[in-house]
């Protein structure tokens, strides 16, 4: 459920009345009503995205996807998209680590 960035949220200085310490969402900076707004709506649509080390992730498919990360095609929900992780990374080791114990 997506909640409104109209919201008031308390303030982490609440010594008197809720009221008093209230501040409303449009008061905050523009990327942190980001944050609030995407850590409330879990049905959003996430990619899976990998790094150089083969390390694996997800993203929100509607941020554009962070420099040192690639998508893989993989496409889902929060849900989909972490068993799919967990289907394909099955040596949590990064490539570097791995590569040296192979020469080891």
């Amino acid at each position: 459920m997506r909640v409104s960035l109209d919201r008031a949220i308390r303030g982490p200085y609440d010594r008197t009345s809720p009221a008093d310490s209230v501040v409303t969402e449009s008061a905050l900076p523009a990327d942190e009503r980001r944050e609030i707004a995407m850590s409330v709506e879990p049905q959003g649509r996430f990619l899976v995205v990998v790094n150089a080390e083969e390390q694996y992730s997800i993203w929100d498919s509607r941020r554009k996807v962070p420099v040192g990360w690639t998508a893989t095609g993989f496409e889902g929900s929060e849900a989909a998209c972490l068993d799919h992780i967990d289907a394909i990374w099955t040596d949590m080791r990064p490539l570097s680590l791995r590569e040296k114990d192979a020469h080891a």
